[in-house]
């Protein structure tokens, strides 16, 4: 039997495959009475990290042994509590679960990046435009301008859009198209411009999608960085 099974958009039912998760995808393991049920779902996620993890346990099989190895899988894992047993549980509450997750802080988001390409270098950089140090060197701007000129297709602004889009997408009351640009501090129209140049999606898909893995993976992906083997062989 498969140990990891996958919510995809429209998150209706749950299925097993092998070929490449969609945008949003959510992997899924049903956490019986041993924690060793977990690493199917540590080896899916380093190979398709863009999916969100979340794990299933029931009331009986919480413990401390448990809930640290829930938090030392890859990424940002969600869980979710069966009460009325492991297969009982609906779509909308793994949904649910991976919605309410803390919002990502700038390192997980940066390590993302940085196990993805195998490039720390660019994890200082977007790390500097993301957290710019107040009354900096004036080199700096000059510096970060020119490391991403050697990588990929993305510029400064560019990767600002990323992390606004991640944002937004992490705040709980951006129901409406309008509260989810406010939340990214910008208007609908330009939204929808952000969403297809930053990722390559509309903003009705990205509307649809949960989670915040794919945000990144999707931004990697148009800006032409792609994971490289190496940085997938370290990962693993």
């Amino acid at each position: 039997m498969w140990a990891v099974s996958l919510l995809q958009a429209p998150y209706v039912a749950e299925s097993v495959g092998s070929a490449e998760p969609r945008w949003g995808t959510i992997a899924i393991a049903r956490l019986g009475a041993s924690v060793e049920m977990l690493q199917p779902l540590h080896d899916y996620l380093e190979t398709n990290p863009w999916c969100a993890p979340c794990v299933v346990v029931t009331p009986g099989s919480v413990s401390p042994e448990t809930l640290q190895a829930i938090w030392s899988l890859p990424g940002q894992p969600g869980f979710v509590v069966a009460t009325r047993g492991l297969a009982e549980l609906r779509p909308t509450e793994i949904v649910r679960a991976i919605a309410n997750r803390p919002k990502p802080t700038i390192p997980l988001l940066i390590s993302y990046l940085v196990n993805r390409t195998g490039s720390p270098s660019l994890g200082q950089t977007v790390e500097q435009i993301w957290s710019p140090r107040p009354r900096g060197p004036r080199h700096a701007e000059r510096t970060v301008r020119y490391r991403l000129r050697r990588m990929g297709g993305f510029g400064r602004h560019d990767w600002l859009r990323v992390l606004r889009l991640i944002q937004a997408k992490n705040n709980e009351s951006a129901h409406t198209v309008e509260r989810l640009a406010a939340a990214a501090g910008t208007e609908a129209r330009t939204l929808r411009s952000w969403t297809e140049c930053c990722l390559g999606i509309s903003l009705r898909h990205f509307r649809q999608l949960a989670g915040w893995e794919w945000v990144l993976e999707a931004a990697l992906r148009t800006a032409g960085l792609k994971a490289t083997p190496e940085a997938l062989e370290a990962a693993s």
